[in-house]
């Protein structure tokens, strides 16, 4: 059985880095091992995509006691570098991303792993 989206997925990577796009079979691996896969842009205009996972409670508290997450643009750097699978976030990739790349990346995979603003986490209480 093939997942559609992924389909989806690997036709639009081809498409726009047929050189570096992962193959079909791993994004079905990442998909297996990691179970939700995210897509995302960071800007309109960007034709870059950028695919990456949620980071758990168990790795982020390993990296909280290291003390990774006292200074918020570090923070940012090492959840991209856990959690970003495509592109490779490798040294190369790093330095010649955009300066606000790793940041905007670093809050979308935050925010994807449940650190939601205040104000929202509390609109969301229904009462039944």
């Amino acid at each position: 059985i093939v997942n559609k989206d992924l389909e989806e997925l690997y036709k639009l990577l081809i498409e726009i880095d047929p050189e570096d796009a992962p193959l079909m079979s791993v994004l079905e691996a990442w998909q297996s091992r990691h179970k939700k896969l995210y897509v995302s842009k960071i800007s309109s205009e960007s034709p870059e995509f950028y695919v990456f996972t949620s980071i758990k409670r168990s790795d982020f508290k390993k990296l909280q006691e290291q003390g990774v997450f006292e200074n918020e643009e570090k923070g940012h750097e090492v959840l991209v570098e856990k959690c970003l699978l495509y592109p490779i976030p490798n040294q190369v990739w790093r330095l010649t991303s955009d300066a606000g790349i790793i940041s905007t990346l670093g809050k979308q995979i935050a925010y994807k792993s449940g650190f939601v603003s205040q104000q929202e986490a509390l609109s969301l209480i229904k009462i039944i």
